[in-house]
């Protein structure tokens, strides 16, 4: 594979771990699965080579991070 390529290839799966992030936030989905998610695409950014687009999405996946900080692993048990 070329270098572009495999830049390109990594771009694209940093975009769309990043959506699938924003989605399992707004299903709250359990911490773990958002855990995971985070980790996989603060891998794939570590494969973007230093760009503006890469600074974007670096922006975002922080933000993701600090939403996903203030979830908890326990879900709350109601009471009847």
């Amino acid at each position: 594979m070329t270098r572009h390529y495999k830049q390109w290839r990594a771009r694209q799966h940093l975009v769309r771990k990043l959506e699938q992030l924003h989605f399992e936030l707004s299903v709250e989905s359990p911490r773990r699965v958002l855990d995971y998610l985070i980790e996989h695409a603060d891998d794939l950014l570590d494969q973007v080579e230093p760009s503006v687009l890469r600074d974007s999405l670096s922006d975002q996946l922080e933000r993701a991070k600090r939403l996903v900080a203030g979830r908890h692993n326990l879900r709350l048990v109601k009471g009847i």
